[in-house]
């Protein structure tokens, strides 16, 4: 309960932060296949001591385009890949940042894009588990998937720092 809740914080802060875009959760559900959940899809993968997974997030065309048009209303619309490919990326960052109140220290990939239903970007074998939340802002929906492969649940159970000390601003760091 304590990554799914920091998962979907980060989805929202991020998001409303980023795009003006206010999710409210409206569902949460574990799936074991690996289809994608909408015809637009951006996947990001983080690995670091302790942890290894991918968040992927799923939705409408129309979805990603009223996020960007939100945050530049005058600006002509880029492709709907590149804003899933930046929210996944930001909210993949922010989830990673609380994991390193933790004493968890992750890199994470580039976003990965795909604009083809039903192609998926998540990575793994069968029987893998995905965390699903299913987000709604008002004018559509979107589907936040993360994927955790390794996570050392005892630093969960340890008090987390107010502040990162992992945190180095200004030093990005890819797969």
């Amino acid at each position: 309960e304590t990554v799914r809740k920091m998962f979907v914080d980060a989805a929202q802060k991020s998001m409303a932060e980023c795009f003006r875009t206010h999710l409210n959760s409206v569902d949460s559900y574990l799936k074991a296949d690996a289809m994608s959940l909408g015809p637009i899809s951006a996947t990001v993968s983080f690995v670091g001591d302790g942890c290894q997974g991918c968040v992927t997030i799923s939705g409408t065309r129309e979805f990603f385009l009223a996020s960007q048009h939100r945050l530049l209303p005058n600006q002509p619309a880029p492709r709907a890949t590149d804003i899933a490919g930046e929210a996944c990326n930001v909210i993949t960052g922010r989830f990673k940042s609380h994991l390193a109140k933790y004493g968890l220290s992750l890199r994470h990939s580039f976003p990965l894009l795909v604009e083809a239903h039903p192609l998926s970007l998540t990575y793994g074998g069968p029987g893998r588990m995905a965390l699903v939340e299913t987000l709604h802002d008002g004018d559509g929906e979107c589907y936040l998937e993360l994927c955790i492969d390794i996570l050392d649940h005892t630093v969960l159970d340890k008090e987390p720092k107010t502040q990162s000390t992992n945190h180095q601003p200004g030093k990005l760091s890819f797969l």
